[in-house]
This record gives structure tokens, sequence and C-alpha cells, in this order.
């Protein structure tokens, strides 16, 4: 559990210095037990069909774990669409997996990342006027011209920047063309 105080901590600490919108979390945890079943005892099942066409399947069985033999029982509500054979074995089944989380030794695993990306050149565009110098991961391709062209021999392409005006969106397009490795001018926008 330390380990996910200290995630959480690490979120709040990191969040201010690089920006919300720059850094991705990544977690990923995983209960594993330890407990394996040797033997079952005979199940008793116990099967009901309610008014409305659900049903229900109770299991009760022991279960030996290492020396020791364990009651276990789950109670299944399921669909008529389902039969009682295969409804039952859902209960049995997670019978099993809950009395081995309860007996069996549990080792939780935890790991986070944390991908952050402070280069600016990856965000959108703000304001971009002709004469701007961009990276091509900047352009929003404008839907109805996706495809790059070629003008006077360079290679251009269509472009979008949606931006706030303080009252309601504004959605400009406009023309950028690459001027050297990676690189691209603005040359219109309207």
């Amino acid at each position: 559990m330390k380990t996910l105080n200290l995630a959480t901590a690490l979120v709040l600490f990191s969040g201010p210095a690089f920006g919300a919108d720059r850094c991705r979390l990544y977690e990923h945890t995983e209960n594993q037990t330890s407990a394996v079943i040797q033997e079952r005892g005979p199940i008793r099942r116990q099967t009901i069909t309610e008014n409305n066409g659900a049903k229900r399947c109770r299991v009760d069985f022991m279960v030996k774990i290492g020396p020791n033999w364990h009651p276990a029982g789950y109670e299944h509500k399921f669909g008529s669409n389902i039969g009682f054979n295969e409804g039952c074995a859902i209960a049995a089944h997670e019978a099993e997996r809950e009395i081995m989380a309860s007996v069996g030794k549990q080792q939780v695993k935890h790991a986070s990342r944390m991908i952050c990306d402070d280069d600016p050149d990856r965000h959108a565009l703000q304001n971009a006027n002709p004469g701007t110098v961009v990276s091509v991961s900047q352009l929003k391709p404008h839907p109805d011209f996706p495809k790059n062209f070629r003008h006077n021999g360079t290679e251009c392409r269509w472009f979008l920047e949606p931006n706030w005006t303080g009252q309601d969106i504004r959605q400009w397009q406009g023309v950028a063309c690459q001027v050297q490795d990676g690189k691209w001018v603005v040359v219109d926008r309207f």
C-alpha cells in the first residue's frame, strides 16, 4: 500500500512541474494468490427460478488447501438464456476463487509509469500567423484537404487551428509549407 501512496504523491508533485496536459500516468495492479486446492468435497447445489425468469444457483462444498479443509460457497444469479449447469459451474468457480483469496497468501504487485512530454513543439498551435515556424506534428490536418500538395516545388499542406476568442471557438484554416528537415512555416491563415 505504501507504493500506491508514493505513486499518488509523485503525481501530485510532478503535475505542476510539467503541466497536466503533458504527463500521463499508467498504472497496473495485480493481485496473486498462492493457494492451491488439492481436493474438493461433493458439491451441494440449490437452484431457484424466480417469477421474472431469472435463475439462481447456490453451491456449497469443502475444499482442502494445505493440510486443512475449508467451507466454500457462492450464489450466482443469471438470466434465462443460461442453463443451470453453466450457472452452477460459474458459482463453483467463484466459490473457489473467494476461498483461495481468503485462505491463501496474497501478493499485490503495483507498477506505475509516468510519461511526460516537455517538448513545446509537440503541442497544438496557438495563433500561428504567417511566418510562424512549426513542426509537422503541430499541424492538425484539414478534413476537406488531407493530402499534401506541392507549391513552387515545396511540400505544403492544409491545416485547421481551433482558437478560443473569449466567448466562442473560432476554427482557423491555413496552409503551411516545409522549409527544412521537420520544420514548416505557416504561409497563410484565414
